[in-house]
């Protein structure tokens, strides 16, 4: 049956427990297959067709059929079966919070893009300071070589400058 899907949904799994886990593998390369869970899972998101849509699954279902037009339908079907388990949260509810998440959502990408900025601030700097320091032992090297006439000092050590030098005696 998995292998003539049309499309695979997977929701709220880390895809670790087998067999279920290898049921990914089972539809036909063609067939698109969706994630919708807190963190990626499994191989979904490998192949071309993969869509990967992370968060809580009741929201990302809910965003999901509002842009399909089936919002209210779903609404209605959440609200009918709302006694038999976890209490079903209300469109303002979920409004609010989502509206949180999307402006916690924002923060963070405006955080990490002050932190890249920082993060390439600080690289220029450090690259600028090794160049600085390179400079400056050059010069420094430079100055060592030349003596004060602006000459270059060499010294040239040879076999006879190791030799102890004969003293000569004055003639009494």
């Amino acid at each position: 049956m998995l292998r003539t899907a049309d499309l695979l949904i997977v929701m709220g799994t880390s895809l670790t427990v087998h067999p279920f886990a290898s049921l990914t593998q089972i539809v036909a390369e063609d067939c698109p297959r969706m994630l919708i869970n807190m963190e990626r899972a499994g191989d979904i998101g490998s192949w071309l067709d993969d869509v990967v849509a992370l968060g809580d699954c009741d929201s990302v279902v809910r965003e999901l059929c509002e842009e399909l037009g089936w919002g209210d339908e779903l609404e209605q079907l959440w609200g009918e079966t709302a006694g038999m388990g976890e209490q079903v949260e209300t469109k303002e509810e979920i409004g609010r919070d989502e509206s949180l998440v999307r402006e916690v959502e924002e923060l963070v990408v405006e955080l990490e893009k002050a932190l890249k900025v920082s993060d390439e601030h600080k690289e220029r700097v450090e690259r600028e300071m090794a160049l600085e320091k390179q400079e400056q032992n050059l010069k420094e090297d430079k100055e060592d070589k030349v003596d004060g006439k602006g000459g270059a000092e060499v010294q040239v050590e040879t076999a006879a400058s190791s030799l102890p030098v004969p003293q000569v005696l004055p003639k009494v």
